[in-house]
């Protein structure tokens, strides 16, 4: 381990030597520790990884996809195999036992060889000891991924073996969080500083730039010249492997996220980390109880006119302006009979999250709701149906941009708790108070109770596949029993949805019920089932997965869940219905298992569509040459 102070950026790579001017500056940010290069060239020399990338890389054929696509699975694995020399492992332990126990931290790469920051490599919200250790080396093994190859053969060609240094950083508990944005001066426009801020983390600057509060501030004076308070109907907190969306408290929901005091010192930490920079910046910021953070600068790619306003973002194009463009990596995918599927719950995600998918297996209705106005039944009861509908249609329509017509979108209808429902405006009208939401009121029994929402659903559907998306599904999600979905499919039946036929009706397993009886389920009018993996897992021992402590304390029984995945497949295979295995966490031994069996997909995070693939390859050519 190493401090970042005085070491060389060849040692530590940009990532680092980024840091280390923040601290020089005096600013603020979250504790990080360094592995240098040479400590990772001596886990490298001392598990014999170096040995193995000379012999391999000086045969690797950069033309041919089929041996890339064996080398990266190859290094990716003996990476993740190694292990920690004596004294290295020593002062990991005793930075662990010192500093990071029950804490969140974020694992990153400082490449040595680019000022680039590839933060979609990295690990994020990681915690405990066995976890920070394998996410060092899953960071690490991620930079021989297919698509980054070239680079790695060009560094190698220079000499560098090990091109990248592992940063292990702290994870603000955020209060609140957000951005400041600098606009320096025009011969008419004063220079401003904006900061803008809402509850919890945030994950995006959309989010932020929708529902945020904001303060335009004087750089000169340090004067605040206007401010905004957004309704803030939602927000993001840490979780193990994840960030979790909750609805707001009502109390806090118009209360400005930040003070009016707190917004000028961040103002200020502003224009410390853009000092010597020349245009428009965005800095990254989060506040914890007792202090606020630097996380990021990087420059801001909107520039500004002479009549540009950047504090008044009120239409959707204005935002689209300013959002950040983002580096996506290089496409990279292999044919697969058992299918690599992405969970997104945005349509902006698709564009940065489907490189490498043959398809999205969950598309979340509930990122679509949450941009109403109010409860979606209020808009119904009020005459504002089209409002929900047009809000659904524009999900599907953002996230079928840039691809083929009959690219497979599968859209699970909305998945609310009642808890959650009830953060909306005039939620409180219409949602029952539960004990346990997470088991209530919710999924099927919904939709069969009152039929408007579905059938609204249903229109939005239509009026997509009208505007050329073809390939489309809908899931109904948390069946608990097949008289439930035998009553939706007989809805779905009815004469007056003639002219949605070309919707594959698909369910969502989610209790061990569904699996255990899965023969009960396949029933003419379904196309498919998709197994929620997380949801199942939890309820075979009976904890809500949303609750982190507790579940986490029940890792997945895999020969348990392997009896039930077999017996799901044998099941669809007889009724010919497709299957889906969707892992929310992604689960190595589950993946291959899906690939063994004849899976027709696997759904999987968008950060791990590329380690899928390679272990869905292996698996059936395992499989194909015995």
């Amino acid at each position: 381990m190493s401090e970042t102070l005085s070491a060389p950026e060849r040692e530590v790579g940009a990532l680092a030597a980024s840091l280390r001017t923040f601290h020089q500056r005096g600013l603020p940010t979250p504790t990080a520790w360094v592995m240098p290069v040479s400590t990772l060239e001596e886990i490298a020399q001392a598990n014999h990884l170096s040995r193995v990338l000379e012999l391999e890389l000086s045969a690797l054929n950069l033309k041919d996809r089929q041996q890339r696509l064996r080398f990266s699975e190859d290094i990716a694995q003996h990476i993740k195999s190694m292990v920690l020399p004596v004294s290295i492992e020593k002062a990991f332990q005793k930075l662990y036992d010192t500093w990071l126990d029950h804490q969140f931290v974020a694992i990153r790469p400082s490449i040595v060889t680019t000022q680039e920051y590839p933060e979609h490599l990295s690990a994020l919200h990681v915690q405990g000891e066995a976890n920070i250790l394998e996410s060092l080396f899953e960071v690490w093994a991620k930079l021989y991924l297919p698509e980054h190859l070239p680079d790695r053969v060009a560094e190698w060609k220079k000499g560098h073996k090990v091109p990248v240094a592992l940063v292990i950083q702290m994870m603000v508990n955020a209060e609140s969080s957000g951005v400041g944005i600098y606009a320096p001066a025009g011969s008419r426009r004063p220079a401003s500083i904006t900061i803008f801020s809402q509850w919890g983390t945030s994950p995006e600057l959309r989010s932020l730039l929708q529902q945020g509060d904001w303060f335009e501030i004087d750089p000169k004076t340090w004067e605040i010249r206007q401010r905004h308070v957004g309704v803030k109907h939602h927000e993001w907190v840490r979780r193990l492997d994840h960030l979790h969306q909750q609805p707001v408290q009502r109390r806090l929901q118009t209360h400005p996220s930040l003070t009016p005091q707190g917004a000028i010192a961040l103002a200020k930490m502003v224009a410390a980390a853009h000092k010597g920079r020349l245009g428009s910046y965005i800095v990254d910021w989060a506040a914890g109880i007792d202090a606020a953070y630097i996380l990021d600068t990087r420059p801001f790619s909107h520039q500004f006119t002479e009549n540009s306003n950047l504090y008044y973002l009120p239409a959707a194009e204005q935002l689209k302006a300013l959002i950040p463009t983002t580096h996506v990596p290089r496409n990279y995918s292999g044919p697969t009979a058992t299918k690599i599927y992405v969970s997104i719950g945005k349509g902006d995600q698709a564009k940065t999250s489907l490189a490498g998918a043959d398809g999205i297996g969950l598309l979340r209705s509930e990122w679509a709701y949450l941009q109403l106005p109010a409860h979606p039944f209020h808009l119904l009861k009020t005459g504002k149906a089209d409002l929900v509908r047009n809000q659904l249609t524009e999900l599907l329509l953002q996230v079928s941009q840039s691809h083929s017509d009959d690219f497979p979108i599968l859209f699970r209808s909305q998945n609310f708790t009642t808890n959650e429902l009830a953060g909306f405006k005039h939620g409180d009208e219409y949602e029952p108070d539960e004990p346990n939401p997470y088991l209530g009121y919710r999924g099927a029994i919904r939709v069969i109770h009152d039929y408007t929402l579905f059938d609204v659903e249903l229109d939005a559907l239509q009026d997509a596949h009208l505007d050329g998306v073809q390939n489309l599904g809908l899931m109904i999600p948390f069946i608990r029993n097949h008289s439930e979905l035998a009553i939706i499919l007989h809805h779905f039946a009815k004469p007056e949805f003639a002219t949605q036929r070309f919707l594959q009706l698909w369910m969502q397993a989610n209790t061990p019920e569904n699996l255990i009886n899965i023969d009960q389920y396949c029933m003419p009018g379904l196309q498919g089932i998709s197994l929620n993996v997380q949801s199942i897992h939890a309820l075979l021992y009976g904890v809500d997965p949303d609750n982190t402590d507790v579940f986490q304390l029940y890792p997945a029984h895999h020969q348990t869940l392997f009896e039930l995945l077999k017996k799901a497949r044998k099941a669809t295979q007889n009724h010919n219905i497709q299957l889906i295995l969707q892992l929310e966490q992604y689960d190595q031994k589950l993946v291959e298992f899906a690939a063994q069996l004849g899976y027709d997909g696997v759904t999987v995070r968008a950060k791990d569509i590329h380690r899928a693939r390679q272990e869905v390859i292996e698996a059936e050519h395992q499989h194909i040459l015995g």
